[in-house]
């Protein structure tokens, strides 16, 4: 199972765009349940831009629904917004975003 929606919601957020960067970084590191755990300086080494940087591309992120975010670093993307894997995990990783409660 494959869904991939981001592009339709940058069409539609301005300033979303730029985000687009960080969330092809948490695609990679997500596990089947679309989690990961990154904090922002090292999101900010890797990609080679300012954690100020970061932080507004994950609330830019954060404010159209495609991810939720902790100050840990913790994170889930949003299965609607983009998944790929098992229908079955499909199910479970929806049902950790909406119980997942977001810092921003």
């Amino acid at each position: 199972m494959q869904i991939k929606k981001l592009d339709v919601l940058s069409e539609r957020q301005p300033g979303l765009r730029p985000a687009n960067t960080l969330f092809n970084v948490y695609v990679q590191k997500v596990d089947e349940l679309n989690r990961a755990h990154v904090k922002k300086e090292k999101l900010a080494n890797e990609l080679n831009v300012t954690s100020r940087t970061v932080a507004n591309w994950i609330r830019a992120l954060v404010n159209v629904g495609a991810i939720k975010y902790k100050y840990s670093g913790e994170m889930r993307l949003n299965p609607d917004v983009y998944f790929d894997g098992a229908t079955k995990n499909y199910k479970k990783a929806l049902e950790e975003f909406k119980k997942f409660k977001s810092d921003i």
